[in-house]
């Protein structure tokens, strides 16, 4: 039997996989895209067959949403397509925005070139996050080189999240969120600042085509684990705080505000999650700091290495975490929040780390993953964006080498500000 067809459907949403469902918009959808560059020689049916079978082995990925409102719940999807690969002249094509009523949440576009083939898979983050996004893709190498399956559980999904409507009623009947809403609410973010000669240029951010990346070789990324470890922390902390000095000193240069609140995705899967297939298990966590000229790198650095460091230890939900289950338990209310016409944030910062250290079933050749006569070569990472909200940075370091691309909205900075925004942080990365 299927692992798909022991799902234990209907499912209702977690607080986060109804914001992410609800917040689909026009232009904007909840997808993100993973992208990989395949080297050598592919064969095409084998893959597709392995996309296949590691689809099959995650429910969430082959259901749909029926219901509205509290009544809402995943069910399966009625006779789903094969999964399949389309094949097209290149993968830059925009950004799918599926209807979760009617369609799986999964979309692959491949492309042939001289050396190997391109493959981009958009997910929706309703049913998925970043990490089983990497879990799957170990699925699909290892179904493609007969690899051991990893063990899954699809019980598991009963257990993925919050229960957002019963936590909700708590919240609401008295648990002291009032002073941590207020206190969060009353730190306004600043959207970051469009450069006043950048002119406007189209930019469609569904679109791969050109998407700014900013890229740091073999040398320079260890040389970055190095200072981040010298500093006792992560790269991930040092990356986290570059980009808050970067969004200030950035505004500064471009007439705009100082309040930065860059989002940081969290894991919050525990032992309880053993075996569970791809699913949204996030939380978020807000990172508050005024930027200015003045503002010291180090004494920010240190603080951040603080704060993150206290995010790991407590273990429990941020203050956004407990809003969005009050707002899951009353979906009227997240629709109202939606609706909001001013930012909550002033970007989001996600780093999938090195994607191989979940791969550990896959051989590495010259650091890189064998797939038999091909090898992978690199793997992006591209989050969605939402309007109002410039920035949206996807982090990966595959092979010992850093990855940063990023979306924008076009109402803001546009392709042009955005590559300028990559190039001052890269700069201020080489600085030290």
């Amino acid at each position: 039997m299927a692992l798909s067809e022991t799902a234990p459907f209907p499912l209702p949403l977690t607080s986060y996989e109804r914001f992410m469902w609800r917040n689909d918009r026009p232009g904007y959808p909840s997808v993100f895209s993973v992208w990989l560059a395949v080297e050598g020689v592919v064969d095409e049916r084998r893959l597709e067959a392995a996309f296949g079978a590691a689809v099959a082995r995650h429910p969430l990925l082959s259901a749909v949403v029926a219901g509205s409102g509290r009544r809402a719940r995943w069910r399966a999807l009625d006779a789903p397509p094969p999964v399949a690969i389309d094949w097209r002249d290149d993968t830059t094509g925009p950004v799918p925005e599926p209807d979760l009523t009617r369609e799986r949440g999964l979309a692959i576009v491949g492309a042939r070139r001289a050396g190997g083939v391109d493959l981009v898979l958009h997910l929706h983050h309703a049913c998925c996050d970043g990490g089983a996004a990497i879990e799957l893709l170990g699925d699909v190498f290892g179904a493609y080189v007969s690899a051991p399956e990893r063990p899954l559980d699809a019980g598991a999904l009963a257990r993925r999240g919050d229960d957002g409507a019963r936590r909700g009623r708590r919240i609401r009947r008295g648990v002291s969120l009032g002073a941590r809403f207020a206190r969060a609410l009353s730190f306004r973010p600043a959207v970051l600042a469009a450069a006043p000669d950048a002119a406007p240029d189209g930019y469609d951010p569904r679109a791969l085509s050109g998407l700014p990346e900013l890229r740091l070789g073999a040398d320079a990324t260890r040389a970055l684990r190095t200072r981040a470890r010298e500093e006792g922390g992560t790269l991930n902390d040092l990356l986290l705080a570059e980009c808050l000095l970067a969004a200030g000193t950035w505004n500064a240069d471009h007439g705009g505000g100082d309040r930065i609140r860059l989002l940081m995705p969290t894991n919050r899967r525990t032992e309880a999650h053993a075996g569970l297939p791809a699913a949204n298990v996030l939380g978020f966590e807000p990172i508050d700091r005024r930027v200015r000229p003045a503002t010291d790198a180090e004494d920010l650095r240190a603080s951040v290495r603080a704060e993150t460091r206290a995010i790991k230890e407590r273990r429990r939900s941020s203050w956004l975490d407990d809003w969005m289950a009050v707002m899951n338990g009353t979906p009227p209310l997240l629709d109202a929040m939606l609706a909001l016409p001013s930012s909550l944030y002033t970007g989001i910062v996600s780093n999938l780390g090195a994607p191989e250290r979940a791969w550990p079933h896959l051989e590495l050749r010259d650091g890189l993953v064998a797939l038999d006569a091909a090898v992978l070569r690199r793997v992006g990472f591209a989050p969605p964006v939402r309007p109002r909200s410039p920035l949206s940075l996807g982090i990966t370091t595959y092979a010992g080498e850093l990855s940063v691309t990023g979306k924008a909205c076009p109402r803001t900075l546009g392709h042009d500000g955005l590559e300028r925004f990559l190039a001052h942080l890269g700069r201020r990365l080489e600085a030290g």
